[in-house]
């Protein structure tokens, strides 16, 4: 099921639903367990079903040879690794992104397949790279897909905390460059409702199983 952000003029001081929903460490905290709860055939099945609808979206809107930004699934995220060996079969191009230091924008580079992956930070897999190859602008992206640990019903992202995504969006935009399409990935249990802040950039769209 592709969901469509709503109500994406809602002030950012608008009263959220109730207090707990707007501790965002707490929801982190609610929604992982849930998340890493489900069992391997949940898991699975949700995957096929993601890469299905997303799959669909980008051929739909996309060019066949465009260049996506994806992940390495961490954690019980939906795992897209078939969605990126179909883009690259049809002739695009995918990139994953690289935690180069703590506190900084992420970078991307070229992903062939998942042998040219090494174990980077926090146990994430990246591509095997020369600072050389990264990936800094956005220029080239068509579209850029991330994990949600949660979302709410205006596009706003909930991540694992680290701001990593939050950075780059905010570098990116310091620097005049346009965004590519947002692509938030998300389990549809992690539909909750909190208060965005201030660097919050809302998703253009968001794709649950």
């Amino acid at each position: 099921m592709m969901i469509v952000p709503i109500n994406r003029e809602a002030h950012r001081d608008m009263p959220q639903e109730t207090a707990a929903l707007s501790a965002r460490a707490s929801l982190r905290a609610q929604l992982l367990q849930h998340r890493q709860g489900l069992t391997q055939s949940e898991h699975a099945q949700r995957n096929a079903q993601m890469v299905a609808e997303l799959l669909e979206w980008l051929r739909q809107n996309l060019p066949a040879d465009a260049c996506i930004a994806l992940y390495h699934a961490f954690k019980g995220e939906p795992d897209l690794s078939a969605l990126a060996d179909a883009w690259r079969a049809q002739g695009g191009s995918v990139l994953l992104p690289i935690v180069r230091e703590k506190h900084a924008p992420l970078v991307f580079a070229f992903a062939s397949d998942t042998d040219a992956l090494v174990e980077g930070a926090y146990g994430i897999l990246e591509p095997r790279c020369a600072p050389s190859d990264w990936v800094c602008a956005p220029k080239s992206i068509h579209a850029m897909l991330m994990p949600c640990v949660g979302f709410t019903s205006e596009g706003y992202r909930l991540g694992y905390g680290g701001g990593y995504y939050d950075r780059t969006l905010a570098d990116w935009q310091a620097q005049g460059w346009a965004l590519p399409t947002l692509i938030g990935v998300a389990h549809h249990e992690g539909r909750v409702a909190f208060k965005p802040a201030e660097h919050d950039v809302a998703m253009d769209l968001i794709c649950v199983v």
